[in-house]
């Protein structure tokens, strides 16, 4: 290892060590005693949008079913998919705790602040539902002092053996989840274990309300495609020529194009649309419209990202093109979990592993343009329904 990386290593271990001292100073600091008189559950997902997508029916389930319905239900969530949250499932908790992970790692008064709001809810329960923990909700749960703390066994995707072992000792109880598998199934495991082995009546149904889209605009006429071009690593990322020519032979059989992606992707979904004839909506769309655009498309492309569960949230088709990220876990979806039609699309290479769920389970190296646009148009075709 070179100097530049024993400093990398050095400074990590400094903040750790500082983000440590904070959640335990958090702990010990006296608190107002809660208002509210019903015991307080604290759900703790600082994960992703994509994430938070598959995660929604199990929130429904415990507000409207399980064991704690009654009790006070405190989200603790990503602020990247806030207004989602708020937009669709507003109903599932009583309050939010909202996590701007970038700011809570950067800096040690913004993690103090929200260490010790979490800490002022005294919550009787937290539950960490997050198969693949990391660094940050471990440290708040450390923070919480919460009457029981529980979470999934840690899988090493995003923690380190080392300091998961030491962190293992602030949960009350860690459930057991399979190694490996869908990450609904792998969910399924840790709410069965939080029920001591009980599955009543879960998960409850995940897809979009559409009553709250009431009284938009049209937004496509049932001819709508909708590419997502983006995936935040570029390893993961079809080149634009290739949507392009995927997106020009959608315009020239009279569908309406457009290119959705956030503001960092914006360029990528200019250059996309301008090559095409298609229109991009890069930035411009909040989480209703583009739920709504979602859910009047005829089909969606994307990588597997968020867009992915999205859609087949809202039971629109998606073409789905992956280099193998995390394969098995979540994609492909299995059958009877599909509300619509999913072609999965991953280099030749991936499907020639013995084991690719174990192969790829830290990620793909594999060359996403092994993807030919072939495919991906006898794809379109498919699910469209289109002569070959």
């Amino acid at each position: 290892m070179g100097l530049a990386g024993i400093c990398i290593r050095l400074v990590r271990r400094i903040r750790t060590g500082c983000w440590l001292v904070l959640a335990a100073l958090a702990r010990v600091i006296p608190q107002q005693r809660k208002r509210d008189a019903r015991p307080v559950l604290v759900v703790l997902r600082p994960d992703a949008i994509g994430d938070y997508i598959l995660f929604r029916p199990w929130l429904r389930w415990l507000r409207e079913a399980s064991p704690w319905a009654g009790w006070k239900i405190v989200l603790a969530g990503n602020t990247v998919w806030r207004e989602f949250a708020l937009d669709f499932d507003s109903g599932c908790f009583d309050e939010a705790l909202w996590l701007d992970r970038r700011r809570l790692m950067r800096s040690p008064l913004c993690f103090f602040a929200v260490a010790r709001r979490l800490r002022r809810l005294r919550p009787v329960l937290l539950i960490y539902p997050v198969v693949s923990r990391e660094l940050l909700g471990d440290l708040l749960v450390r923070a919480s002092r919460a009457g029981q703390a529980i979470a999934a066994e840690c899988d090493g995707i995003n923690l380190e053996p080392r300091f998961a072992r030491r962190s293992d000792r602030w949960y009350t109880r860690l459930v057991p989840v399979a190694a490996r598998g869908f990450e609904f199934y792998r969910t399924r495991d840790f709410f069965g274990g939080l029920c001591a082995g009980l599955q009543p009546d879960f998960p409850r149904d995940s897809r979009i309300d559409h009553a709250a889209l009431c009284g938009r605009a049209d937004a496509g006429s049932g001819r709508a495609v909708l590419l997502f071009p983006g995936a935040g690593d570029p390893r993961r990322c079809w080149p634009a020529g290739s949507w392009s020519r995927v997106a020009q032979f959608c315009v020239a059989r009279g569908l309406q194009v457009f290119v959705c992606g956030s503001n960092a992707e914006r360029a990528l979904c200019q250059e996309v649309a301008a090559c095409s004839g298609g229109e991009s909506l890069a930035g411009s769309l909040g989480w209703k419209e583009l739920v709504l655009r979602v859910s009047q498309a005829r089909l969606v492309l994307c990588h597997d990202s968020m867009a992915l569960h999205l859609a087949l949230a809202c039971s629109v088709p998606v073409v789905c093109i992956s280099n193998g990220n995390h394969y098995g876990r979540f994609v492909p979806y299995p059958d009877h979990l599909l509300k619509a039609p999913l072609a999965v699309l991953v280099p030749p290479a991936v499907l020639r592993v013995a084991d690719p769920e174990s192969f790829f389970a830290r990620g793909s190296d594999e060359d996403i343009c092994g993807v030919s646009v072939d495919a991906a148009l006898q794809a379109v075709r498919t699910l469209l329904g289109m002569d070959p």
